[in-house]
């Protein structure tokens, strides 16, 4: 297959996509995603299919887990994010930080804060007004 790119450069390019290399992608994501269950999860899908991200992440990894997909036509939209979070339930969030702007003021953004404890994003994105989740506190080296 091939997936358009626009790299680094803003030029668009193809770039082979193998089976063995989609099918690959989908179990190291599948193995990082603890505490879910197949056929019992919805995907929030707020990144373009078309983009190797969206394929892999939105489409994929949902139809390998015989999840819901809920795909959102217009991720700027935060109203329609939001509402769309908490009508279908969504449980897993794949996108990136530029389709995630923080606007805790609106309504919607309010009602989804609730929506949000059992929401598992795969990114470093997360919906707004969703708080950030809290890391583990690490023990700092020991010197030899």
């Amino acid at each position: 297959m091939f997936q358009y790119s626009g790299g680094t450069t803003g030029e668009p390019k193809a770039a082979i996509a193998t089976h063995r290399n989609l099918i690959a992608n989908v179990c190291q994501f599948r193995s990082w995603l603890v505490n879910t269950t197949d056929g019992q999860e919805t995907f929030l899908v707020a990144i373009p299919l078309y983009h190797v991200y969206g394929m892999v992440l939105g489409m994929l990894l949902a139809i390998s887990m015989r999840s819901a997909m809920v795909l959102i036509p217009n991720p700027r939209d935060l109203d329609n994010l939001l509402a769309s979070l908490v009508r279908y339930r969504a449980t897993i969030y794949p996108a990136y930080r530029a389709y995630t702007m923080p606007s805790s003021s609106t309504p919607a953004c309010r009602a989804a804060s609730s929506t949000c404890a059992r929401l598992r994003p795969v990114s470093p994105a997360r919906p707004p007004c969703c708080p950030r989740p809290r890391r583990a506190s690490r023990p700092s080296p020991v010197e030899s």
